[in-house]
């Protein structure tokens, strides 16, 4: 009996064993399809990304000369931006061509790029260019989306673009974690991962960026960056040492940004990054002290006597009346704000140095600002000579009080 049960009990394990091994082979050759679906996929995308084809036309009518794009496939692409190098003038332009449809070419006449080109020189004037320079190659580049992933085409070669690194101060990296995390619209949109690699200050984040434009290389163990998250203000020295590529970012998509903006980013025709936010200083009242009734001051010396009244009421000894991000040098040697600064230097009169707000205005005389200039300065040292005042208060201890 014990012999027999024996037997029947492995003639069930057997049976089980042969339908879990069924089971197990199905599911192997379900995740074998899958993935050699997933391959015949990819290289079918690939190949149909390779017939969009970019070179530089020559012609023997100049206007039918320049940087040729043509769709060669049976398949809409979007998001086309093409960029064109030209070694004369050293720049790069890009236009915005957007839906490139099916069987669809495009031609950048050289005429309409090299006005552009010129325009990028430190004279802001197009130099006149020989036909022979019209039928040189130039380096033509696109990069464009086909529905879910993105591509970069240059000289014959197309990449898929898999992954970005970003570079930002740690409290706009967890902004921008939101935007470009793995759930993000971005990353479902374009099945690119994005990385964003957080500096604790935007100097730290200053001097990474420096090292990487001196030495082509990073510190610290961090990822080489595609794009970097800075203020605006280091866009001349950017310019100057031509450290970053023009964005892809063509005039049609600029036009919904503030115009002020886009000038902030750019010197001459030539845009150095894309605006993605809009800073600006508030006046922040602590209402636990005033009251919330209690209308907003309007002006400074206004704001002032409110400040030590509200600090009175409270009996507070020790407290600020009014705090401003500017002071002493800190232990890196970093002293004053003048971002945080500039709403008093300019409500009291001054300007940057006569600037005007059109570029092409260029700078005021002398005699017309400086006296404006140097009263501010007088008011900014009779507003810093109070006696409640803490003139040595610490840039990280500026609160509002």
């Amino acid at each position: 009996m014990l012999s027999q049960a024996l037997a029947d009990g492995s003639s069930a394990v057997t049976a089980l064993g042969t339908i879990a091994g069924t089971v197990i082979s199905v599911a192997a050759v379900g995740s074998l399809a899958a993935r050699f679906t997933t391959r015949t996929l990819r290289r079918r995308r690939a190949a149909r990304a390779r017939l969009l084809k970019t070179g530089w036309q020559a012609h023997a009518e100049v206007d039918k000369t320049g940087a040729l794009i043509y769709n060669e496939s049976s398949t809409d692409f979007k998001d086309v931006v093409l960029t064109v190098a030209c070694v004369l003038h050293q720049y790069q332009a890009r236009q915005d061509i957007g839906l490139l449809r099916a069987k669809q070419d495009s031609v950048w006449p050289t005429p309409l790029l090299h006005e552009i080109l010129g325009s990028m020189s430190d004279t802001g004037a197009s130099d006149p260019i020989d036909l022979a320079h019209h039928a040189s190659p130039h380096t033509v580049q696109a990069t464009f989306t086909d529905g879910r992933g993105y591509w970069f085409r240059s000289d014959g070669r197309i990449e898929r673009v898999k992954t970005l690194v970003m570079w930002a101060e740690k409290t706009r990296a967890s902004t921008l974690q939101k935007y470009f995390g793995p759930r993000s619209p971005f990353t479902k949109q374009y099945s690119v991962k994005v990385t964003v690699h957080p500096f604790d200050r935007t100097e730290d984040l200053e001097r990474a960026f420096t090292e990487l434009a001196r030495t082509g290389r990073t510190s610290g163990g961090a990822p080489v960056p595609d794009i970097i998250v800075g203020p605006h203000d280091w866009i001349g020295r950017v310019a100057r040492e031509d450290s970053v590529l023009e964005p892809p970012a063509g005039t049609q998509r600029m036009r919904s940004v503030a115009p002020n903006s886009v000038r902030a980013l750019s010197r001459g025709r030539r845009l150095y990054a894309v605006p993605y936010v809009f800073d600006t200083v508030a006046l922040i009242r602590n209402n636990a002290l005033t009251g919330k009734t209690q209308p907003m001051p309007e002006s400074v010396d206004e704001a002032l006597r409110l400040g030590r009244e509200a600090l009175s009421a409270k009996g507070i000894q020790d407290g600020v009346p009014f705090a401003l991000q500017v002071g002493a040098p800190n232990a890196s040697g970093d002293a004053g704000d003048p971002y945080h600064l500039w709403p008093l230097f300019t409500s009291a009169g001054g300007s940057f140095f006569g600037l005007r707000h059109h570029h092409e205005d260029g700078f005021a005389d002398p005699d017309d600002w400086r006296p404006g200039f140097t009263d501010a300065f007088v008011e900014l040292a009779r507003l810093g000579s109070g006696a409640n005042e803490r003139r040595s208060r610490p840039r990280s201890g500026a609160r509002p009080g």
